[in-house]
């Protein structure tokens, strides 16, 4: 059974892929950051004064925000595991 974020099969020898967690993470921060990128785009011009249009980029950006705070949280987690490790060895 194929896992999720690198979590292989759940059970006795389950193992973790760090490299696959931090990497499918970073395939949605680029798509966050493609939607933002797209959304900037469709208040250009005409559609600076368009309501629902400039809610869409701040909901855009809302995400690409969130998707960025759980990857250094992400990341650093990770990094205090391992310093942790490397101390206690």
């Amino acid at each position: 059974m194929a896992g999720v974020g690198g979590i292989a099969d759940v059970g006795k020898d389950a193992k973790l892929d760090l490299n696959a967690v931090v990497t499918s993470i970073d395939v949605a921060l680029a798509s966050a950051n493609k939607n933002v990128k797209e959304k900037i785009g469709g208040v250009s011009g005409e559609g600076a004064d368009d309501p629902a249009k400039l809610a869409e980029l701040q909901h855009a950006i809302n995400s690409w925000s969130v998707m960025y705070n759980i990857r250094s949280t992400v990341v650093k987690s990770i990094k205090d595991v391992m310093m942790s490790i490397l101390q206690k060895v």
